[in-house]
């Protein structure tokens, strides 16, 4: 189960590095000061949930992962803001970073729906995912406010 665990909290890990730094890259682009500074805050909290599952790696015996999926932002929604390095408006910025968030919850239903998950390394990947549902849920209600005005 170790191994298996490990595989599973590394994905996360390299799921979170992707979305650290889509949010680093989105920070530096977007236009509004309120929004580059939310955009750092989300980076640096996925920064802080990879290192907390990096500490249950380690505590299993394994090596944590360093790197996003493939060394960079990959994953769907960060491929788009990645390919396309300065959106026209801070409206493009949220929905790529909407897209890139809705990703990674669906890496972390993955990582929930495994049956012989720790009860204690459940109860994390589960807090860091309604974490992150808030995120999406506060990017969606900033892209209407961005979009209507």
């Amino acid at each position: 189960m170790a191994k298996g665990l490990v595989q599973v909290l590394n994905d996360l890990i390299s799921t979170l590095r992707d979305s650290e730094e889509g949010f680093d890259k989105a920070a530096k682009g977007a236009h509004s000061d309120d929004l580059r500074g939310t955009f750092d805050a989300i980076s640096v909290k996925r920064a802080a949930f990879a290192e907390e599952l990096g500490g249950e790696v380690q505590r299993l015996g394994g090596e944590p992962a360093q790197m996003g999926h493939g060394g960079g932002p990959l994953s769907a929604g960060w491929v788009e803001l990645e390919s396309r390095i300065r959106p026209k408006s801070d409206a493009e910025f949220i929905a790529n970073c909407q897209r890139g968030e809705e990703n990674t919850i669906k890496h972390y239903d993955h990582a929930l729906s495994q049956d012989d998950l720790p009860g204690d390394v459940r109860a994390i990947i589960a807090g860091q995912r309604s974490s992150i549902e808030e995120t999406v849920e506060q990017l969606r209600r900033l892209e209407r406010v961005q979009r209507a005005g």
